[in-house]
Parts: structure tokens; sequence; C-alpha cells
């Protein structure tokens, strides 16, 4: 019954769109009929001729249908598919008209588009997939940290409030790589005064300074730069808390020189074939492994950021020396007072 009513309407759909061939065939016999009447001839022939040309015009027709009763079911098929995708198109009916190709044209642009539009999602899902991975075995340091003092009874304030701001550090951090993927709407530019951002930084992490009994120097400088102070403090904090994290005696130097901001440090190193590779993403290097905390999702952040900033990183390391890490600002964001 449904099949009966299916075909009833495609046949109604097919008259109607082949309307203006059947009215133009009944104007002219008309015309020729109307003809013949005016001049008083016979109409025998005019009535073989109907005939010929009616039997001619169904059989066309009855043709006609065919190729678009096929071209519906090639269609209903298509649209019966779970999921269709750019390799399904050369299943598409081939286009019969110039409106039907440039049709087809911009269905094929749109299905491309959206590949285009579901790739990007699923690149960007798994990204955050990943990220949430190395995360969380990057939170679990502090949090076992914790539940260790908590179940030995320790009254060890100070490693108790250095854990927590490891947990908040790290928070902080999941909020900005979820900012990330809109970081041009977050962005306010202005004149940033470099020594009191690095002053107050360093003031953040003084608990770990006295806890690992770590120097820190900063030389006199008075300059300024055209950036985002939020997103600019993010990277110097990933930098400055590497730096701890990777020192065990010594301290930091930080100085500003032309317009590079340098941070140095008297740590463990990096191995020369380890270098090229820091500023991936998850990549630890031999130090990371070592320490078994480290993640590679700081420096690979800070990169990403740099660069929208317009400012590029570079790092140089010698194994039992330290690290140098610079910030170089573009000439034109940056001014002495």
């Amino acid at each position: 019954m449904k099949t009966n009513k299916r075909l009833i309407r495609l046949v109604g759909s097919f008259m109607k769109e082949r309307r203006l061939l059947f009215a133009t065939y009944v104007l002219v016999c008309g015309a020729i009929a109307l003809t013949l009447v005016l001049h008083d001839l016979p109409l025998v022939v005019f009535v073989d001729a109907f005939l010929f040309s009616g039997v001619l015009l169904l059989l066309i027709s009855v043709w006609d249908f065919w190729g678009y009763y096929h071209h519906y079911r090639q269609l209903v098929r298509l649209n019966q598919l779970d999921h269709y995708d750019s390799s399904r198109l050369v299943d598409l009916p081939k286009p019969e008209t110039i409106q039907q190709a440039e049709y087809q044209k911009l269905f094929m642009s749109a299905v491309k588009e959206s590949e285009q539009l579901t790739s990007e999602f699923e690149e960007k899902n798994q990204q955050l997939m990943d990220y949430y991975a190395m995360w969380s075995h990057q939170i679990k340091t502090p949090l076992a940290a914790l539940q260790v003092l908590v179940q030995s009874g320790s009254t060890d304030e100070t490693l108790m409030k250095n854990e927590l701001f490891s947990i908040e550090e790290y928070l902080k951090m999941m909020l900005h790589f979820l900012k990330m993927s809109h970081l041009e709407d977050d962005l306010v530019f202005k004149t940033v005064p470099l020594r009191p951002l690095v002053n107050q930084i360093i003031r953040r992490y003084a608990p770990f300074f006295i806890q690992k009994d770590l120097t820190v120097s900063i030389d006199p400088f008075e300059a300024t730069v055209v950036t985002d102070e939020k997103w600019l403090a993010f990277i110097l904090e990933q930098i400055i808390f590497n730096s701890i994290k990777y020192t065990k005696q010594g301290g930091i130097t930080i100085h500003f020189t032309g317009s590079e901001l340098v941070v140095e440090d008297t740590g463990i190193g990096i191995l020369p074939q380890d270098l090229p590779r820091v500023f991936d993403k998850g990549y630890t290097g031999f130090s990371g492994r070592e320490d078994k905390k480290a993640t590679g999702l700081g420096l690979s952040m800070s990169r990403t950021i740099a660069e929208r900033l317009g400012i590029h990183l570079s790092l140089s390391s010698e194994v039992g020396q330290g690290t140098q890490v610079t910030l170089h600002f573009p000439q034109h964001t940056y001014a002495y007072e």
C-alpha cells in the first residue's frame, strides 16, 4: 500500500515537473485544430496526427519517467545510509541539466565542509582527551603526597600548603588549556611592566624556594612590553616553576637584555638529544622521566600561547650546569621607561 502511494506521488511529481511540456503539446494541437477549422479544412488528418504524436509523447514520457524513477531510487538508497561521506559522492545520479549539476556541486561542497568540521572536532576532542589523561596523571602527585601526609599524621603545615598550591596550579593549568581553543577572544593587549610581573610570580612561588633552599636573583631592569598580562604571566609561571622543579641546589637568575627576558637556573640540565623536543606536547625527556612527575604540558602550552602573543621562546641547556629559557619580544612591543 505504501509502495503504491509512493508511486502515485512520484508520478504526480513527474507530471508537475513536465507540466510545461504537456501544456505546450496541448496548446500546439489546439492551435492546429483551430487553424483547420477556420480554413474549413477536414480534421481527419489532424486526428491521425494527434493520435500518432500522442502515442509518441506517451512512449517518450514513459522512457523519461523510467529514468526519473531510477534517479529517485538512487537518492532513496543514499538517504537511507547511516553515514554519508565524500566517498559516496560517486553514487549520486548523473545530472541531466546544468541546474542539477550546480545543485550537486553545492551538495558536494556541503558534504566536504561537514567532513572537515567533523575532522577538526574529532582532532580537538582527541587533544582534549590526551590532555585530560596527562593532566590527571600530573595532579595525582600532590594528591598522593597530601594523602601520605594525612595518613602519617604529619603536622608540617608548609608541606601541606605547598601540595595544595600545586593542586591549585594544575587546576589553573586546566582552565587555561580550555580557554586556549578560543584564545584570540580572551586576549587583552596593553602595556605591561615586566619587573612587577616577575616579582609577583616569584612571590607566588616563594614557599618552594624556601622549601628547597634555593636563591633567586633578579637583575635591575625597567622595561615594558605590549602584551596580554594574564597569558604572559602563565608562560613565566610555567618556566619558573620548571626551573624550581629541576633545580636541587643553587638558584634562579632573571634578567632583561635588549628585547629578551632570560630565566636561568642551576638545575640538572637537559640532554642534547632532548633539546629539540622540549616544547612538544607530552614530551618529558630524560629529566622528566627521572622526575616521574612531568607530563610535558607546561612548556608545550607556553610555546603555543607565546606564538599567539608574538613572543619567540628558545631554550639552551647543559647537563649538570643548568638551563636557560629566553623570551624574545618583538622589537615594536617593548620600551624602556
